[in-house]
């Protein structure tokens, strides 16, 4: 059976499987880039639909949103944000190997950290 909350959100259909609920979104696609020549309605539209959508990834949760949003950051301006905000990470390699050997993990989850860092 599909929840849809048509008088709350009409754009908005979760369907039940056997694990975590399948949440489908409608998101107009612009035919234009949206740039400072828009009228400050078609912005408005937008910045719902885009709350709409933050709202049914984080439940409005604070720290899940920031999570959401650093994620889709790239990798560059992730580092230029941390750079920005005046956070530096220097580990030397003895004291990488010494973190490795403390944890011992795979090689593979030690692979996801690297790309991580």
């Amino acid at each position: 059976m599909l929840n849809t909350n048509q008088f709350l959100e009409p754009d908005v259909i979760t369907v039940p499987t056997g694990g975590r609920p399948l949440t489908l979104v409608y998101v107009t696609n612009s035919k234009h880039p949206i740039s400072k020549a828009s009228s400050r309605k078609t912005l408005c539209h937008y910045r719902k639909q885009i709350q709409k959508v933050r709202h049914v990834l984080t439940s409005d949760d604070p720290a899940t949103l920031l999570r959401e949003e650093i994620r889709s950051l790239s990798k560059n301006e992730k580092n230029s944000l941390l750079k920005d905000a005046g956070i530096t990470l220097d580990i030397s390699p003895e004291q990488g190997l010494a973190i490795k050997a403390d944890l011992t993990l795979p090689w593979n989850k030690i692979r996801m950290i690297r790309r991580l860092v």
